[in-house]
């Protein structure tokens, strides 16, 4: 009776001591079943993720690694980070600390724990060498924004040295490399200038030289504030009342004109333009529509008009470049053929000229030459030439050809006779030059009406280009591009005698047009930023 009692006591020993061995609860069943495990002959470094599959995962599981240690107790656990984890699907990545080869993957739920099987773990390589030594960041409490220099000091930087910032994508799973632009590189010191796109808060800076790659630290980046709100650009016209020029400001919306001011006896201004940010007009001061006249100003803020150059002989029109004002010049000459064109430079404050000769130009069989009415004179930066459309008369035809001033060379390039006759001015449109076409619609019928086409020119090749907009009815001129809205406004002669235009809109976006006000004295138009 008492074996048979110490043999019931023994195996109930037995049973208590064996109920976590197959990792099940306390009923016995497995916590997941259906485990499948990377395949044989794996292996994964610390730092790599490693994905289990097989049925019941839950979302409070953790994964553990129990490895032997020194200390009084025989093991200790260490825990890996959860990447993700589904019903069907468990990720984590591989921890620090476990010995090389064989390690068994423990799952913990609660109280409770099953082995799933084991990973072979790499051997741990050894660390490279740093690319440099002795790094130096700014201090912690300095923030940067997109646009600063950033200086990192230490020893061993080399000229191949590139700086990279590493961003999540927006759907968090993958991440981008955003490169910095290196100012300069010194054996102990770096700048380099913090690009866009970086996210507000820590950011790593890493060195990359060659393949190799190298976490310099962290530096701090705040939001950028927004800058000042860009300026609207004012639509501005000129106009004869009363035989005094009058200087209107044309709603760009609705077309609506409002005199702002009235020009005194004597004060004249015609052939409006105006340096980019300036906020002024200038123009040719004199009564006659050509001949000698000299340079004015006028700001629309104080509505203040003054003659700013002595009077210069022979001058035809005014243009801009992106900071100067420029007066083309025509020399008068008993042989055409012999004329020489210059342009002068005007301070826009002082009114100082500086004149530079440009040359004959001219065909030896010219006769006479002339601009249109509405002539222009252009900029193009890309080639660093002034472009105008002059007309040049041979005894026999009368044509308006391509004429650059070539800024570097100091000469007057003719090109050949345009495509047309009716290509006699010409129009910026943000960094492009282009020319106006008015061509004629229903030719010798009841209908015959005049249309404006636009098109590009080449101010390089001296050639008209291709076809990018307009079949607007009626002739337009005087165009003024707006780039914040890419919208283009000019003009249409309504009545010669009783000196009326209409003022019209061309919508590049949507590649419309419309007329924004009719009947109106305003034969000039300026559009001022």
């Amino acid at each position: 009776m008492k074996k048979l009692f110490l043999a019931m006591l023994v195996g109930a020993v037995v049973l208590v001591g064996c109920s976590k061995d197959d990792g099940g609860n306390e009923g016995g069943d497995p916590l997941v079943t259906n485990v499948t495990l990377p395949a044989a002959g794996t292996s994964f470094a610390s730092g790599e993720t490693v994905t289990i599959t097989g049925n019941g995962f839950t979302a409070s599981d953790a994964i553990l690694f129990r490895v032997p240690t020194k200390a009084t107790a025989p093991t200790t656990d260490i825990r890996a980070t959860i990447i993700k984890v589904t019903a069907t699907e468990l990720t984590f990545e591989v921890p620090e600390g476990l010995s090389a080869g064989e390690n068994s993957v423990i799952l913990k739920r609660g109280a409770s724990e099953m082995t799933l099987g084991k990973i072979s773990v790499k051997e741990k390589e050894p660390e490279p060498d740093p690319l440099v030594t002795d790094v130096v960041l700014p201090p912690a409490t300095t923030q940067f924004v997109a646009g600063d220099a950033v200086t990192i000091e230490g020893k061993g930087f080399v000229q191949e040295d590139h700086i990279l910032f590493r961003v999540l994508t927006p759907d968090n799973n993958t991440s981008s490399a955003i490169e910095a632009t290196v100012i300069e590189v010194t054996a102990s010191k770096l700048t380099f200038t913090l690009p866009e796109g970086l996210s507000v808060g820590e950011n790593a800076v890493i060195l990359k030289r060659a393949e190799k790659e190298m976490n310099l630290g962290n530096i701090s980046v705040k939001e950028k504030e927004p800058g000042p709100e860009p300026q609207t650009a004012i639509l501005y016209g000129f106009g004869i009342k009363d035989n005094h020029t009058v200087v209107y400001r044309i709603d760009a919306e609705n077309g609506a004109v409002t005199e702002i001011a009235a020009l005194q006896d004597g004060e004249y201004l015609s052939g409006a333009v105006t340096i980019p940010g300036s906020g002024m007009i200038f123009g040719v001061a004199r009564e006659e529509a050509w001949g000698t006249g000299a340079v004015c100003r006028f700001d629309p803020e104080t509505k203040t008009y003054e003659v700013l150059t002595e009077t210069i002989p022979d001058i035809e029109m005014l243009g801009v470049t992106e900071d100067k004002l420029y007066a083309l010049c025509v020399g008068t000459s008993a042989v055409a053929a012999d004329t020489e064109i210059s342009l002068s430079e005007i301070d826009p404050q002082t009114g100082a000229i500086d004149k530079v000769t440009f040359g004959k130009f001219l065909p030896t069989t010219t006769q006479d030459i002339g601009w249109s009415d509405y002539g222009t004179l252009v900029y193009d930066p890309q080639s660093d030439r002034m472009l105008t459309t002059p007309r040049i008369y041979d005894g026999e035809n009368e044509d308006f050809h391509l004429l650059a001033f070539d800024m570097a060379t100091q000469k007057a390039v003719l090109g050949e006779r345009l495509a047309t006759d009716n290509v006699d001015y010409l129009f910026r449109k943000g960094n492009d030059i282009c020319a106006v076409y008015e061509r004629v619609a229903n030719y010798g019928t009841a209908n015959e009406s005049a249309v404006t086409d636009l098109y590009t020119v080449d101010p390089t090749a001296m050639t008209l280009g291709n076809k990018i907009g307009g079949d607007i009815a009626d002739s337009w001129f005087g165009w003024n591009y707006d780039a914040a809205t890419e919208r283009m406004y000019g003009l249409s002669e309504e009545d010669w005698e009783t000196k009326t235009y209409s003022v019209g809109v061309y919508d590049w976006k949507a590649g419309s047009f419309n007329k924004l006000s009719e009947n109106v004295q305003v034969q000039s138009i300026v559009l001022v930023e």
